[in-house]
């Protein structure tokens, strides 16, 4: 009977290792597996959001580049030094459209009654962008120059010769 009493510890004891074994490998395994889908979704969420900012920026240079060349007329998108692009309405023919940053959007107002000073409805064009437009002359064509910039730093460029104003 003693033989059999030791057997039974020895069966115990040698369960007992392998039982701590296995669940610190388990563990081990699982911890590397958890530290790999976390990876994977930080990386995941990196990269949606800066495709999210990155949609956003180039739908909004799109819709100044379209406004503008719908609306290009002889003098008729003079631009501010700050950073305001004001659109002559070519159809219907009164007022103006005012694009320019208000905190951090791109806003656009549609100013019907020509007159600076009074407000006229804003929608947002696109939020959380910068937004500059400069003139230049390339080759004798006027051209404006607009940089909308997003996330950390990084711009769009979208360069636009007047039809209207060149000869």
């Amino acid at each position: 009977m003693s033989k059999f009493l030791i057997q039974i510890k020895r069966n115990n004891g040698q369960s007992l290792i392998e039982l701590i074994i296995v669940m610190s490998m388990i563990a081990l395994l699982g911890g590397v597996l958890l530290g790999l889908v976390s990876t994977g979704g930080s990386a995941y969420q990196k990269v949606s959001s800066t495709q999210d900012l990155q949609r956003e920026a180039r739908l909004a240079l799109s819709y100044v580049t379209v406004k503008v060349r719908q609306n290009d007329v002889q003098g008729g998108i003079p631009l501010s030094p700050l950073n305001k692009i004001r659109i002559l309405k070519v159809s219907p023919a009164t007022g103006y459209w005012d694009i320019y940053v208000e905190g951090a959007n791109l806003v656009e107002e549609d100013d019907t009654d020509a007159n600076p000073a009074t407000p006229g409805n804003k929608s947002v064009i696109a939020e959380n962008v910068g937004f500059t437009a400069r003139q230049a002359t390339f080759n004798g064509s006027k051209q404006i120059i607009f940089t909308i910039t997003y996330g950390s730093g990084k711009t769009l460029n979208e360069t636009i010769t007047l039809r209207s104003d060149n000869p």
